[in-house]
């Protein structure tokens, strides 16, 4: 089974604190677009300056901020997922 990515544990954890999109890229100061293309993993390398912004906008736990840095690593490395 395949581990979640990035974009997808970005989307799950705005979701569980009840943001819908536009609300939240506007909190992060981002447009709702480009928001959109990083849940959607279209966009898969967003800066550590978002990523900042998404712990401090989500009050995220050092467990969920470790996670979303790794997810983010390994999307830097473009590692494939090996689902069939």
């Amino acid at each position: 089974m395949c581990e979640i990515t990035l974009g997808e544990y970005i989307s799950y954890l705005r979701q569980s604190r009840g943001y819908k999109l536009r609300e939240f890229a506007e909190m992060i100061e981002i447009s709702p677009y480009y928001l959109s293309n990083v849940e959607n993993d279209v966009k898969n390398n967003p800066s550590i300056e978002i990523l900042g912004r998404i712990y401090f906008a989500l009050k995220l736990s050092k467990k969920e901020m470790e996670k979303l840095l790794d997810l983010h690593a390994k999307s830097l490395n473009k590692e494939p997922c090996k689902c069939q």
